[in-house]
């Protein structure tokens, strides 16, 4: 078929210039993939062969990304603000395209179009458009359908499900396209790896092949099972990796606070009846004051729950009452919230919006985003890297007394 041995020219010539990924990705989501819709639409192809179209895309995607081949179709497929890469899908969009020109020549007011479209070719054509795009008992035909379809795809999966509140903050996704040329190639590519839960760890790697005999526990003698979640949120080995972490956010949010005109003390410690307590950022001006608690979660459950835990355990009355004599501030002008992300790059939306009322900007706040995602990954790599091992019991000790 023309159209694919076309497609395999232009891939590698993507492949073989000297670009970043994110400038691959870029040309095949805007570029290349919009070239191919005229030819494909107007020829009598097939599912078979929008499927092969679909295939050679997402191996070239692959290759670029250095995904592994169990990575779900939804992440291809789903839009960037979904939390996907946003690479069209020709096997519904291709059908839909049909479908909308088919049913336009119908309804024209002009004869001559009008009689094409009520020929036996452009019924026939239009019946099996239609009928590509009925999917698990939903119409596609809308973009709106077929955009929900590939983001049900890809947050139904595994490794998909922590990613399904990215829609609620486009913050947690503008580095994968429209700031994706301020992020080095190699980043880029760590930072997709992180995203999509695809490093590799002992679940990971024997998806698929596990058997009961095989150990999956962490290699870190935590006796838990050796996820990246584990590796990166919870391990030993990455509790010096999580600190660094968390105190990188700080710096960036106090600095960003302070050229908002915030005055911001950084961790002062706090007396209370329950021992003391120390915020991450106490930020007062005027008559005004706010404390800030950054987080790094999983985003099993609801990030918007974890920022309301954290704001309510920062909320003491002996807290309260201590910011008051100090800074000087009336009750009703003292503010508690967070910075709560996920480790994989969500930003928790309400958090979001406090922070951006304090003044912080877009750019700041999404610089956090790739932050957290950097420091996740080194998290996973000095796990990789360490030795140190943790023993619940003591080691026996053979030939003493």
């Amino acid at each position: 078929m023309k159209t694919a041995q076309d497609l395999r020219t232009l891939l590698e010539r993507v492949t073989k210039a000297p670009l970043k990924p994110q400038q691959r990705l870029k040309i095949l989501r805007s570029f290349l993939i919009p070239k191919l819709y005229h030819g494909i639409v107007l020829s009598g192809t097939t599912i078979k062969r929008l499927r092969q179209l679909d295939l050679q895309n997402r191996a070239a995607v692959r290759r670029w990304l250095r995904l592994p081949h169990d990575v779900a179709k939804g992440f291809f497929h789903a839009t960037v603000a979904d939390s996907g890469l946003g690479i069209p899908a020709l096997e519904t969009s291709v059908p839909a395209l049909m479908h909308d020109r088919l049913s336009a020549l119908a309804s024209s007011d002009v004869p001559m179009f009008a009689a094409v479209g009520a020929s036996e070719w452009a019924k026939k054509r239009l019946l099996w458009a239609s009928r590509l795009l009925r999917r698990d008992g939903v119409d596609l035909t809308s973009k709106t359908r077929r955009d929900n379809y590939w983001r049900d795809k890809l947050h139904v999966s595994v490794d998909g499900r922590e990613l399904r509140e990215c829609h609620k903050s486009n913050l947690s996704t503008r580095w994968v396209d429209s700031d994706a040329h301020r992020i080095p190639g190699r980043d880029y590519v760590q930072h997709i790896h992180t995203r999509i839960n695809c490093l590799p760890t002992a679940v990971r790697v024997s998806r698929g092949v596990r058997r009961a005999s095989r150990d999956v526990k962490c290699r870190a003698g935590c006796q838990e099972t050796e996820t990246a979640a584990h590796v990166i949120q919870n391990c030993h080995r990455t509790h010096g990796g999580r600190v660094r972490r968390h105190d990188a956010v700080c710096h960036v949010l106090a600095a960003g606070l302070r050229r908002a005109g915030w005055s911001v003390e950084e961790e002062p410690v706090i007396p209370t009846r329950e021992g003391n307590r120390k915020p991450d950022l106490v930020c007062y001006k005027e008559d005004m004051a706010t404390v800030v608690d950054a987080q790094i979660v999983s985003a099993v459950s609801s990030l918007n729950d974890s920022h309301l835990k954290k704001t309510y355990y920062a909320n003491n009355s002996d807290v309260s009452h201590t910011l008051i004599e100090r800074y000087g501030v009336d009750k009703k002008n003292l503010a508690f919230t967070s910075c709560t992300i996920s480790w994989r790059g969500v930003w928790a939306s309400k958090s979001q919006e406090d922070l951006q009322r304090m003044g912080l900007t877009k750019n700041l706040l999404c610089s956090i985003t790739t932050r957290v995602l950097q420091g996740s990954h080194t998290n996973w790599t000095r796990f990789n890297k360490m030795t140190s091992m943790k023993h619940r019991s003591p080691m026996a000790r053979e030939g003493i007394g």
